[in-house]
């Protein structure tokens, strides 16, 4: 099919009434669903991963430091849907599903600072109080899977025999958790532009069905 300016203005003059109408109404929907839609709030917080100090073999003078997990080996484990216990998705979402744990797992982002030995986690969940339910839940179960890789790893560098040189540096809240003001509002151009689009594709999509079944 050859689409030329002719060919466009003879459509335009043809079917105006039906692009008008179907954007009419994709506006009319943009503008429904940008006043009613949920009220999302915003958690972050941000946990340093445990760290050991440790001589340098070739100068024991100097020592350096060494994470004993690495902090984008943790997000990866973290990002597993699986991986959470069922008591907290019910927590955060009032039933375990597997839905429940892909929504929870795409509303929880997570990045690295500080030379990426501190992992910053921010949640998204519709209604304030629930958001910081959730992000303290979060915080707890953050705060036990890092002390537990604390613990083992000392034990196991303990029972190899300690230099008395070696410093342990254990997990710590660097930001404590932080709630946004108010809630994220949907961005009205970005909504508006896809109205706009929804209601040019409509338009065409009817009128060639239109006249399929006409023909």
């Amino acid at each position: 099919m050859n689409i030329s300016y002719r060919s466009s203005i003879n459509w335009l003059t043809q079917n105006w009434k039906v692009l008008v109408l179907t954007e009419i109404t994709c506006l009319l929907l943009a503008a429904l669903y940008f006043a009613t839609a949920p009220k999302i709030y915003e958690a972050d917080f941000a946990m340093r991963v445990p760290k050991v100090q440790k001589p340098l073999p070739a100068d024991p003078t100097k020592s350096q430091w060494q994470l004993l997990i690495s902090g984008l080996d943790y997000m990866r484990g973290m990002q597993n849907p699986v991986g959470y216990s069922p008591e907290f998705i019910k927590s955060c979402y009032g039933d375990d599903s597997n839905a429940k744990r892909k929504e929870f797992i795409n509303t929880t982002q997570m990045g690295l600072l500080n030379n990426g030995d501190t992992v910053q986690f921010s949640l998204r969940q519709e209604g304030k109080d629930q958001v910081i339910h959730c992000a303290h839940m979060l915080l707890a179960v953050v705060t036990s899977d890092l002390n537990g890789i604390f613990n083992r790893r000392m034990s196991e560098i303990n029972a190899a025999g300690v230099n008395p040189a070696i410093v342990f540096d254990p997990p710590m809240m660097v930001q404590p958790i932080r709630v946004s003001d108010s809630y994220i509002r949907p961005k009205l151009e970005k909504v508006l532009l896809t109205a706009i689009l929804a209601g040019f594709f409509l338009a065409i999509f009817g009128v060639s069905l239109r006249k399929k079944y006409r023909a």
